[in-house]
């Protein structure tokens, strides 16, 4: 993805969050006021982080229904969340899982690069 894209899922997401605080943001400054002004501010850096991280993420997973591997014929199976603890807080990330037949291992690309088992479970769910 383009640091431009980043930079948008970004944007929308601190707009969208402090769309939300703007009680908090007009009036008379106080100590109560700065608090919560600092609260608001934090939640929309940390939402904006998640965001961009995860446009990112999302944009480096596989769309096609077939991939090959280590010589294996692996089809899209499913979109599965994966939950992950960032420095933004938890994010939720949709991907792509695929698998060569019933009850085979499972393959989820991204999975492989963050270095998650080369991106492969065995049985179970994604």
């Amino acid at each position: 993805m383009s640091a431009k894209g980043i930079v948008q899922s970004v944007i929308e997401e601190v707009k969208s969050v402090l769309a939300k605080a703007e009680g908090v943001l007009s009036g008379e400054v106080t100590a109560e006021r700065a608090e919560a002004v600092g609260r608001a501010l934090t939640e929309a850096v940390s939402a904006g982080w998640v965001a961009g991280f995860r446009s990112w993420l999302e944009e480096q997973d596989f769309e096609e229904e077939t991939i090959q591997r280590e010589g294996t014929t692996y089809r899209y199976k499913l979109d599965s969340e994966k939950e992950f603890l960032t420095p933004g807080g938890l994010m939720r990330v949709r991907r792509r899982v695929y698998q060569p037949g019933r009850g085979r291992e499972m393959f989820h690309p991204f999975g492989r690069g963050l270095g998650h088992g080369g991106g492969v479970r065995h049985g179970g769910s994604a």
